[in-house]
């Protein structure tokens, strides 16, 4: 246990009147209904458990033995609670196996790159321009390449899985895993093992961690490059080794092509830390600063190529590229759009994208809604999904009590870096805040550190590891998996790849119909995603848009000349939803349509 901060009467009246108001503010936000009644249950179990003689010196005791136990191994210990974890998110997976299959437009077009970079490529030759439309969809480039808009990270991560065959869901159950067995280290640093051991059952407990286990979305691999990279300094932190540095930079660079600017909010304290504590050694500071890039360097070389591929410069991301033709301004900052600034050119599905989603979501993002609605909107957002339930709040600001050392000032410094890139960031979603879930656990930890401090003795520290315990581990048994999507998220996709995959004739090409005036036709539910291949000529089955007769001749003639075997047929799926069969008889190949005219 660190030392014990001043107990004296003053002290625990003031951190009592803080808690008060902590409570006021919780209140007033999430109400007394965010508190599920068995965590309830099992937080008044606790406070009345730790009253009763002989129980408090029995928990404590048990930890002290945990601590002595787990410490004589730690990096087996590390190895067994990732292993614990993954085994959990595998009975995870296994109770959500109805929400095991490419959903988002996100999770397609990470899927796409995977496939590209496993056939070494970090894009595929553009279709000639009047083709290029059929395959235009969200977070795809179609002009210049065929390539996702994403940064390289997440796919990077994929290619092993899709080299033997696996299923998405591997590699990000087993990123979330890693990120929990180095969680585990980096908490063993700063606390004690077995606090480690109730932040990583805290950090299980969280839907949005075991969410983002179960979506190929770059959450999952950000994470455990995040807590590698904190693992690594703090290993550096205690003694400076080029081994360390070399971990730290590599961390750095693929945290960089994963998540950029959550790589900014995380890489910037610990760069500040390590300035801080090299401040005396310039020599020894620029040689390790060199170790780290130099580390850092391979991936973001990759990302470089990109750029250069994708977008004809260096310095232009291939996400900047795509938001330049499709958003009316750049998602950072402020803007007040005009009408010249609207984007022209665009198809039907990002025309009610940008209708319904990206310009409302602009006109909202003003510098005053950002200060005036942020308490009320973001971070309540952010609450909501960070903690295992919003009671917890009354910890957080606790925690400013115990910053006693560099090591903690940087996480919680990487918590504030977040909290305002995404305050001026266009969006915030909830997945969001899985990479600042270890930051957040810390906090937690540390705010029970102070309540324990204030309150030497058995009972507190009880108390505290009890409802804890009780909050996290009523969710996380039974294994319940999330809820389903709700509407309109990928009500017609699996649907749509079922009938497909019985195509009576293939090869085949088939023309999916949109249309936005149809209550369940939604860009969230995009089937033109070829993500079996990296490229869609590949593809048994080539996924492309009905854009109308006149412009699906051009389609028609392309496959004439590349492919005249295929089958055309199209699928709608507003026939599904009256009671019909979306898919069309098989209208005849590209060879016949093409000689005869016919334009389905």
């Amino acid at each position: 246990m660190r030392p014990a901060l001043p107990v004296s009467r003053s002290y625990r009246l003031f951190l009592i009147l803080f808690l008060l108001g902590a409570a006021a503010y919780w209140f007033c936000l999430f109400g007394p209904k965010s508190l599920d009644k068995i965590q309830l249950g099992g937080i008044i179990v606790a406070g009345v458990a730790v009253l009763i003689p002989g129980v408090s010196q029995a928990v404590d005791g048990f930890a002290l033995a945990c601590d002595r136990k787990l410490n004589r191994h730690p990096a087996r210990t590390s190895l067994a609670v990732g292993a614990l974890i993954c085994a959990y998110l595998l009975a995870f997976t296994f109770f959500s196996h109805d929400r095991l299959f490419l959903k988002l437009n996100d999770e397609h077009a990470y899927m796409i790159q995977a496939r590209m970079l496993a056939r070494g490529r970090l894009w595929m030759p553009a279709y000639p321009p009047a083709v290029s439309p059929f395959f235009d969809a969200l977070a795809m480039i179609v002009d210049r390449v065929y390539a996702p808009m994403y940064f390289p990270g997440t796919a990077l991560a994929m290619v092993p899985f899709v080299w033997l065959g696996l299923s998405y869901w591997w590699m990000t159950v087993l990123t979330a895993a890693t990120a929990a067995g180095f969680l585990y280290a980096v908490l063993t640093d700063l606390f004690d093992p077995f606090r480690a051991v109730l932040g990583v059952i805290i950090l299980a407990s969280l839907h949005t961690y075991r969410g983002s286990a179960i979506l190929l979305l770059a959450e999952s691999p950000f994470l455990a490059a995040e807590t590698v990279l904190f693992w690594a300094w703090l290993r550096f932190h205690g003694r400076p080794m080029t081994r360390w540095a070399i971990v730290i930079g590599a961390a750095a660079g693929y945290a960089a092509i994963t998540r950029p600017l959550d790589a900014l909010c995380f890489v910037l304290p610990v760069g500040a830390a390590l300035i801080w504590q090299l401040r005396r050694l310039p020599g020894v500071l620029i040689r390790y600063g060199v170790v780290m890039v130099l580390a850092a360097a391979p991936f973001l070389l990759i990302l470089v190529v990109q750029n250069i591929g994708v977008t004809g410069h260096w310095w232009e991301l291939a996400e900047g590229y795509f938001n330049r033709q499709n958003f009316p301004a750049t998602p950072m900052g402020f803007h007040h759009i005009a009408p010249g600034q609207m984007p022209v050119n665009l198809n039907a599905v990002k025309q009610q994208w940008l209708r319904d989603w990206i310009l409302p979501s602009f006109a909202r993002h003003t510098p005053a809604n950002a200060i005036r609605t942020w308490y009320r909107g973001r971070l309540v957002q952010l609450l909501d999904n960070a903690l295992p339930n919003p009671i917890l709040i009354l910890l957080l600001p606790l925690a400013l009590f115990s910053m006693r050392e560099l090591r903690r000032v940087a996480v919680f410094a990487s918590l504030v870096l977040f909290c305002i890139g995404y305050a001026i960031y266009l969006f915030f979603l909830e997945h969001y805040v899985v990479s600042i879930l270890p930051a957040m656990i810390c906090l937690i930890l540390i705010g029970g550190e102070t309540l324990q401090s204030a309150w030497p003795g058995a009972s507190a520290r009880s108390f505290v590891t009890l409802a804890l315990l009780a909050i996290s581990v009523s969710v996380l048994w039974p294994v319940v998996p999330v809820p389903p999507l709700p509407d309109p998220f990928a009500p017609d996709q699996r649907p749509a790849s079922r009938i497909l995959a019985h195509l009576p004739i293939t090869p085949a090409v088939v023309l999916f119909r949109f249309d936005p005036d149809q209550r369940i036709d939604s860009f969230n539910d995009d089937p033109v995603y070829n993500d079996t291949v990296a490229f869609p000529d590949d593809a048994a089955v080539v996924r492309a848009r009905d854009l109308g007769p006149e412009k699906n001749r051009d389609l028609i003639h392309y496959y004439a000349r590349h492919q005249p075997d295929r089958v055309f047929y199209i699928y709608d799926p507003d026939a599904r939803y009256a009671g019909q069969n979306p898919l069309s008889p098989p209208l005849g190949t590209a060879r016949d349509l093409d000689v005869t005219g016919t334009i389905p």
